[in-house]
């Protein structure tokens, strides 16, 4: 008999229907991305002695639950099993959203005007057994609690979308249901993530309210080298959008007409607040290198700018579904936030899935505090990304992490 390959500890997969598999776990990796509808995951399962149960255990939309040092990571079901060798199987799948991500909307799925948001949301996810709506909190469903064993975050949520009404929204042709919930959702400025448990969703945003539940640092804990990313490229300086209908400036523009980006009080992001964006946006001497008004010809006024000429990045925007003042201030915020997280990129590696002081999982949409003396990062950070990882070389963990403020629903 052939030598059996050690297992890899740290992931233990429960079939939901039979109990937790005794198939040794050769390596794994599960990831999980803040704007991705669906926590991805792969795994590589061994089992010498019964090849064909092998392929009958780990098969195809089985239900299953993925725990990682005692924390539920996920719940989801087997998307693909494809064979490594006779006793080998690398088997992948997704959380159980992604039934709501690869179905389309049914035609005679109808939106009433001026139902509740969380009503919407029920009616259309009924068919996939969703029958809970949640929003950020104490609750101990919300996938950050669970995944992490912490409650970071012990507040009321800043903004709750059950007062919330839908306007006149409509599927498109072949339009996914997660596609169009989510267009529904982010033009109030929230997004659906998933939950410990199969019957319930939360409707959420980034929450910044949170106290750091990790530490990285460099030299430290940090063992890969960050190659951190500060990139403006895309960056407006000012903003003038509209909706379905109306003229930039005009009655159902952003207020005022005009979005500027870097502003403390009219931008929808306190980004500039950060000494790190301080230093890109003002010149040596302490004046505003950008103009954040809408170019006029016919304005005398002078203005001392940092830069001879200012960097000027006007983007006339334009979202036409956005139905009222409301939307179209959303779909500016989330504009700008695609753009503006790329200011900072951070990503990192570390030893294990577990911070050693809090004793938390690493997980999306917390908070990580980062000094890094090469990079010259000294601020907390978000986490947008993190995969756990182990491919049988021992237990590691991915992260990317961006600014806070940068990434504004």
């Amino acid at each position: 008999m052939a030598e059996q390959p050690e297992a890899v500890d740290g992931l233990v997969v429960e079939f939901e229907q039979s109990g937790k598999s005794d198939d040794r776990i050769l390596s794994y990796s599960l990831n999980s991305h803040y704007t991705t509808p669906t926590d991805g995951w792969e795994l590589v399962v061994y089992s010498e002695d019964d090849p064909i149960g092998l392929r009958r255990r780990w098969r195809p939309w089985q239900p299953v639950k993925l725990f990682v040092n005692g924390r539920q990571q996920l719940v989801g079901r087997i998307d693909k099993t494809q064979s490594v060798g006779a006793s080998s199987l690398k088997v992948s799948g997704r959380d159980y959203l992604a039934d709501l991500v690869d179905g389309t909307v049914d035609p005679k799925f109808q939106v009433k005007k001026g139902q509740s948001i969380g009503a919407f949301l029920l009616e259309l996810f009924k068919p996939y057994g969703i029958t809970t709506i949640l929003s950020d909190g104490l609750d101990q469903k919300l996938n950050r609690n669970v995944v992490t064993g912490k409650v970071p975050f012990r507040g009321a949520p800043g903004r709750n979308f059950r007062s919330l009404k839908t306007e006149d929204h409509k599927a498109q042709e072949n339009e996914g249901v997660m596609e169009f919930a989510n267009r529904v959702v982010g033009h109030h400025g929230f997004t659906i993530q998933p939950t410990a448990t199969r019957e319930a969703v939360a409707v959420t945003e980034p929450n910044y309210l949170q106290g750091a539940l990790y530490r990285a640092t460099r030299p430290g804990n940090i063992v890969s080298d960050p190659a951190a990313s500060r990139d403006y490229t895309n960056v407006p300086t000012v903003t003038m959008a509209r909706g379905r209908a109306g003229e930039p400036g005009g009655k159902i523009a952003s207020s005022k007409g005009e979005v500027p980006t870097f502003d403390q009080e009219r931008s929808p992001s306190r980004i500039s607040n950060v000494l790190d964006v301080q230093r890109v946006i003002t010149s040596d001497d302490g004046l505003v290198v950008a103009r954040e008004t809408r170019f006029d010809p016919n304005d005398r006024k002078v203005v001392a700018y940092g830069y001879d000429p200012p960097v000027y990045k006007p983007l006339f925007f334009r979202d036409k579904d956005a139905q009222n003042q409301e939307q179209i201030d959303h779909a500016v915020r989330r504009m700008l936030a695609e753009k503006l997280r790329e200011t900072l990129t951070y990503p990192f590696s570390l030893h294990g899935h577990v911070d050693p002081v809090s004793g938390a999982v690493w997980s999306v949409d917390t908070i990580v505090w980062v000094e890094d003396s090469i990079e010259d990062v000294r601020e907390p950070l978000w986490i947008l990304e993190r995969t756990l990882v182990n491919d049988g070389s021992g237990p590691k963990t991915d992260v990317v992490a961006i600014r806070q403020e940068s990434y504004v629903f």
